[in-house]
């Protein structure tokens, strides 16, 4: 996880920690391997996400309504080019140079 979002495994400890002190996530051991954990959404942070979409959602809307049909298709397409960059998203750039390559 540490890898794909680029950080520390420390950062994504802490992180964990703070939410399940919190009452947002669980953690359960792994049945195969105990070294590892599966996180799970607790019904608190399946509300806090429900509640932090729509406030999200909301912004969204308010802040591109200033935007045309035409415009908004536009900031779509350039933020799709934008995304498969090399620095910006790496795994969507692997998938990008597989699917040239025809691998």
């Amino acid at each position: 996880m540490a890898k794909y979002i680029h950080t520390t495994t420390g950062t994504i400890t802490t992180v964990m920690d703070s939410m399940e002190r919190h009452g947002v996530v669980k953690r359960v051991r792994g049945e195969d391997d105990r070294r590892y954990f599966k996180i799970h959404l607790t019904q608190e942070g399946k509300k806090l996400i429900a509640k932090q979409n729509k406030i999200y959602l909301d912004t969204l809307k308010k802040e591109m309504g200033i935007f045309s049909e035409n415009e908004l298709s536009e900031i779509i397409r350039l933020g799709s080019k934008i995304q498969l960059e090399e620095k910006i998203c790496p795994p969507l750039a692997r998938l990008k140079s597989k699917i040239k390559s025809g691998k």
